[in-house]
């Protein structure tokens, strides 16, 4: 296991990164203090014979070297796809001398931690976490087949752990057809944990157990040796094959400068609350006017309508009768001011308590019709990329590709503006014909089963430039 301080930064944490039930570690992890904030990065090697541990290598090495160039001016955003673009290349350049290496890949995680905020950038299923207290404030979306289905909603998150399509993924370094970075941007508080990972730490187990382990009340160090020693415990009660794991979890020890941002919603309920409490205001000062002007009317009719008699006895038996009745109504003035008081307390704390927890809720917003426009992209990709030994393996990739291009124009169609449906339409239209049935359009080549051409040209020439034009038009 290795400590992670960076005292510029004020953060700490550790790391460690094992074999699992492999022949070798394919997995790789680094850290580095650069000029755009301290950088911890997590890769996951692909690849056979050396390919994998090689991979790993090059991405971690070539993704912070990048970092550590960069002049602070440059954007956090940029620096951080400027350094998984490097570290492709690379990875690229020595295939292209090693031949033995070619195939070659690996996923990539990475959070960037500055005083202002933290990026986290991201390609394949190793993901990242944002953890506060017992909450999840952020997590990355597993760039892969079954991480598709998810968000279509075609499998539950326990069901894509388990699937033996689990290590399909669509994004990643070197061998996949498409590099580019997801990088978002988030504040964090004193006391946040971001907590990185291999598909070998978060698919050992369901994901409430792993979240339950990440957010007990352990310190750093105990909590990444008990997980991994927990995963590695899961897997060689399996049989002894379970993947390489690697977990490294860093914690704040201040707030970021950028602050989260009010939803919508909370604003909204904000609004209407003081509102609310505005009027109740108004409405019951004038209540209480009334009634104090009131009490003064009695008080006074009392005073006036005593006759003075000279032996008293009158008026010292009408006199009790106009206190009380004076008493009577400022009992209830009191009372109500009472009411006001607490009813008013009540809205202030529901505002307060609005105010605090609002800054705990994420926003779970549907997808943007451009978000899933790029994942019919990287399903037409994916497909695209078909390469197997076996055709069946070929045919079920290809029928899983298309059947959630499908599913993701259905949902697109309804929910573009009216303009657009046609060209999704369009779009469908192609997905439906001859080309995308995943019983012709596989075929042999240089004894592994592809994609046949005239479904690449389709896809290239009919319908990557009609999704393009959508974005565009949005």
């Amino acid at each position: 296991m290795i400590q992670i301080a960076s005292p510029t930064y004020q953060l700490f944490g550790f790391a460690n990164s094992m074999q699992g039930g492999r022949p070798e570690n394919q997995d790789d992890f680094g850290f580095a203090e650069t000029p755009l904030g301290f950088a911890l990065v997590v890769c996951d090697g692909m690849g056979g014979g050396p390919g994998g541990k090689t991979a790993s290598y090059i991405a971690k090495n070539e993704f912070l070297s990048t970092l550590m160039q960069c002049n602070v001016q440059t954007p956090p955003a940029t620096a951080l796809r400027m350094a998984v673009s490097r570290a492709n290349d690379a990875m690229e350049e020595k295939m292209n001398l090693v031949p033995e290496l070619r195939g070659m890949g690996s996923t990539l995680v990475a959070v960037l931690v500055s005083r202002q905020s933290a990026f986290i950038a991201h390609l394949g299923d190793s993901r990242c976490y944002q953890l506060r207290g017992r909450r999840v404030r952020y997590r990355t979306d597993d760039h892969s087949l079954v991480g598709d289905l998810v968000r279509g909603k075609v499998l539950t998150e326990e069901q894509a752990r388990v699937s033996p399509q689990s290590n399909v993924i669509t994004r990643g370094l070197g061998n996949t057809s498409n590099h580019v970075a997801d990088v978002v941007e988030v504040p964090y508080r004193k006391g946040d944990c971001f907590v990185l990972c291999t598909d070998g730490v978060w698919g050992s187990m369901r994901h409430e157990d792993l979240l339950q382990r990440l957010t007990s009340v352990q310190d750093i160090a105990s909590k990444v040796g008990n997980l991994s020693a927990e995963v590695d415990r899961i897997g060689f009660a399996a049989g002894g094959h379970h993947d390489n794991h690697t977990l490294a979890i860093i914690e704040t020890k201040t707030d970021s400068i950028l602050k989260e941002k009010m939803s919508k919603q909370v604003k909204i309920l904000l609004a209407t609350l003081s509102c609310m409490l505005l009027v109740s205001i108004i409405l019951n000062i004038l209540l209480l006017v009334k009634m104090s002007n009131h009490a003064v009317a009695v008080n006074d009719s009392g005073a006036g309508g005593v006759p003075v008699a000279e032996s008293g006895s009158l008026a010292s038996s009408e006199e009790p009768i106009a206190t009380i009745e004076t008493a009577s109504v400022t009992e209830k003035a009191e009372g109500k001011v009472t009411t006001i008081t607490e009813e008013n307390d009540s809205l202030g704390r529901q505002i307060k308590k609005l105010k605090e927890t609002q800054a705990e809720q994420q926003d779970k917003a549907g997808q943007t019709v451009k978000e899933m426009l790029e994942q019919v992209v990287a399903q037409l990709n994916g497909l695209k990329a078909i390469n197997e030994k076996d055709k069946k393996d070929a045919s079920k990739k290809s029928e899983v590709f298309t059947k959630t291009v499908k599913q993701l124009l259905t949902t697109l169609k309804e929910k573009v503006p009216a303009p657009n449906k046609q060209k999704v339409a369009d779009i469908e239209s192609h997905v439906s014909g001859e080309a995308f049935d995943c019983t012709k359009n596989i075929w042999p080549s240089k004894k592994m089963f592809v994609t046949s051409p005239n479904t690449r040209k389709v896809i290239d020439e009919k319908i990557l430039p009609k999704v393009e034009e959508l974005k565009k038009n949005l």
